[in-house]
Order: structure tokens, then C-alpha cells, then sequence
């Protein structure tokens, strides 16, 4: 397909049989896959988040569009990488179901916990009411501000973050719902990145749902003595209670627990210290045909 040069609108909506698209001619202006019920896979779209026009609705199995976002499943993702996301004691959480929003696709699925790609940024969604006692900065509120303070001998390698939030709004339908962002101000050094994930979780009537994330920043983004702030938005679905940040440091070999024998039960979960190498890529804008 990818030779078809001057392909310029392809459509393929309720293509029932679909399971992945190839790669496609950079010609491609338009991409219609409304109600492609078992389409799963995407690989990289020509002129994505610049100018080509994206319909995906109803998709509801969409786990990948290369270049844009990735889910996998907790138990199938790399042992480091679970590592990196603070689990501890993976046979506990096999069992935890979420539901889970998928903004592009407009559509919710109850499932395991899965890990989300986007934009380099790692994140999981769970059942959760508190802030994990390690993460050294927290707030009974929307935002968190802190100077980075030192480790010797080590770098910072990135922040990690947890977000408290529950529903605002319990008569909207799920896939009307806006999705939480989070926003991390560098005030020393004048920068600022915001995102909000394509996929998030949706907390049950009466409970709370956490979200885990680690940003990895560039070289001297973020270092020792500068004046950092962490927001998380009020939207009107979305009440956010509580947050959390933890600086992460570079370690010159293996990665070892900052707090090795601390381990925080929160809603049956456990935590342990996040480190992942990726290179924060936002802001970035999305074209999307709904």
C-alpha cells in the first residue's frame, strides 16, 4: 500500500476483518477507520499530528498508532520496564481490572492494568486513594512546588508523578469524559511541558484512581536548585485530590531502590522507585477528524 503514491483519502470504515495497517504513502491526507471493531494496530502515519486527517471511532481494540501512542499489557511488557513503574509483586495485580478511555477511538473498555507509551512518558492507571509515602513532594491539592534538591554524585534523570483524582461528573457517559492533564514547570530555567494522555482511567462511583507517570527529561532541563512546579488540571469530569513528585537521579551502573526497604500499600498496591531512559517530546498538537 505504502507504493500507492498518490493516494490522498483512503477509507475503510466498518472493516470488520481488519486487524493492522501497514505503512502508508506520505500523499495521505485523510485516514477514515470509523468502527473497525477488530483493527489493533496502526504503523506510522504519514504527516501525523501535522495535517493528515484522522478518523479512528469506534475502534475499540486500538492499542498502537506508531509515532502517536502505545498500550500493552502489564504482565506482556519488559521485566525492567515493570521495574521502572514502581510494581512490586506482579502476581497481586494480575486480577486488577480498570476501565480505561481511549480519546482518539471514543470508546471504553474494562481491562487489565495496562501500560501506556505516549510522547515519551511511561504511565499506568490503578485503583488508588493515596499518594505513596516515598514520593517526597505531595500536596492535599492540584499542584506541588519544591526547589530539586541534591544527591551527591548523581544527575537528575526526570520526575516522577502521582495524580489522586476521582470523578466530578457521574452522569456523563465515559466516552464524553475529558481527560486529566498535568502540567511541569521549570520556573529557574523558564520551561514548561503539558500533557494529557489519549488513554486514562476512569474511577468507579465513590473511589479513586491513581496516575502514575514518569518524564524523563534532556540534558540540564531540570537540575539541582531550580524552582519546580507541578500542576494538574481541574476539569469538569475530573476532581484531582492529591499529588505527589519524586525527583528520579542517574546512577552511574544498575538502578537500585532509592528506598529499598520501603514498600507502601495503597489500596493493595505496592510502589517501588521509577526510573525509565526516554526523552520527553511535547507539546504536541493532534489533528483529529470527529
Amino acid at each position: 500500500m505504502n507504493s500507492l503514491s498518490m493516494l490522498q483519502d483512503l477509507l475503510l470504515n466498518h472493516c470488520r476483518s481488519l486487524r493492522s495497517l501497514p505503512k502508508l504513502p506520505t500523499s495521505l491526507k485523510k485516514l477514515r477507520a470509523e468502527k473497525c471493531t477488530k483493527l489493533e494496530r496502526i504503523a506510522n502515519l504519514p504527516n501525523l499530528l501535522r495535517s493528515l486527517r484522522l478518523n479512528l471511532i469506534g475502534c475499540k481494540r486500538l492499542v498502537q498508532v506508531q509515532g502517536l501512542f502505545n498500550l500493552e499489557m502489564m504482565r506482556e511488557f519488559d521485566a525492567k520496564m515493570i521495574y521502572n513503574l514502581h510494581l512490586f509483586n506482579i502476581e497481586s495485580l494480575g486480577s486488577i481490572e480498570v476501565e480505561m478511555i481511549n480519546s482518539i477511538t471514543k470508546t471504553s473498555r474494562i481491562t487489565r492494568l495496562q501500560i501506556l507509551q505516549e510522547q515519551g512518558i511511561f504511565s499506568i492507571f490503578l485503583p488508588g486513594r493515596e499518594v505513596p509515602s516515598w514520593y517526597s513532594h505531595q500536596k492535599q491539592n492540584t499542584s506541588v512546588s519544591f526547589a530539586v534538591p541534591p544527591l551527591p554524585s548523581r544527575k537528575i534523570r526526570g520526575l516522577n508523578l502521582c495524580i489522586v483524582y476521582g470523578l466530578r461528573n457521574t452522569d456523563k457517559k465515559c466516552a464524553t469524559l475529558y481527560p486529566p492533564d498535568a502540567e511541569i514547570s521549570n520556573k529557574t530555567k523558564v520551561l514548561k511541558w503539558s500533557y494529557n494522555p489519549i488513554v486514562y482511567g476512569v474511577p468507579q462511583i465513590g473511589e479513586d484512581m491513581l496516575w502514575l507517570s514518569h518524564w524523563r527529561f534532556g540534558t540540564d532541563q531540570v537540575e539541582v536548585g531550580d524552582q519546580v512546579n507541578v500542576s494538574a488540571s481541574v476539569t469538569p469530569d475530573f476532581q484531582v485530590k492529591k499529588c505527589g513528585v519524586h525527583v528520579v537521579y542517574e546512577q552511574e551502573d544498575n538502578y537500585t531502590l532509592l528506598n529499598n526497604e520501603e514498600i507502601v500499600q495503597s489500596s493493595s498496591i505496592g510502589f517501588q522507585t521509577l526510573v525509565k531512559k526516554h526523552v520527553l517530546e511535547l507539546p504536541v498538537s493532534r489533528v483529529f477528524d470527529v
